[in-house]
């Protein structure tokens, strides 16, 4: 919908043709890796801080972190998210 702030992320299974949409609010980066996504937002009440959402095959929550790291660079493997600012790198492993 046009009204809508939000970004829609659509997560799509090609063997069994099932679609299961997210709408994501202040989204700044997304990542995958493995059977695993990342989301990463800008908080609504805080100026430097993001919210990393770890999210399954089909987007359902899993985990989430609270960050200062200014993600202008993502990374994503089966295991781990690197997060990068200008001046530093944040990794996490799920």
């Amino acid at each position: 919908k046009p009204d809508r702030t939000e970004h829609c992320v659509s997560f799509w299974d090609p063997k069994t043709k099932e679609r299961h949409i997210k709408y994501v609010r202040k989204l700044v980066t997304i990542d995958a890796g493995g059977q695993h996504c990342v989301f990463c937002t800008k908080t609504d009440d805080s100026f430097d801080q993001y919210i990393l959402i770890l999210c399954n095959a089909i987007g359902s929550p899993a985990d989430s972190k609270y960050i200062t790291v200014q993600p202008l660079f993502t990374a994503m493997t089966s295991q781990h998210v690197i997060i990068a600012s200008e001046s530093m790198v944040y990794v996490w492993q799920y």
